[in-house]
Formats: C-alpha cells, structure tokens, sequence
C-alpha cells in the first residue's frame, strides 16, 4: 500500500475534525439549553 500524501492526509484530518466539531458543538448546545432550563424551572 503506497503512503497516504501528506497534504492529503491532513485535507482528511481537517475534514474530520470538522465533523467532529460540530457534533461537539450541538452536543453542548443542547447541554447548555437543558442547563438552563434546569435553573430556572
């Protein structure tokens, strides 16, 4: 197997660190609106 590039492995990374960072992102959204909720209920 020949080696991966190495602009291309990092085009690879980047892009799933994005994905990585949005699911984090709207993760604590949801955490931050359920906390909320929390103190003023």
């Amino acid at each position: 197997m020949p080696t991966m590039s190495d602009n291309r492995r990092r085009r690879i990374v980047a892009r799933q660190k994005k994905l990585e960072n949005a699911v984090k992102r709207t993760e604590k959204a949801a955490k931050r609106a359920r906390n909320s909720e929390g103190a003023k209920g």
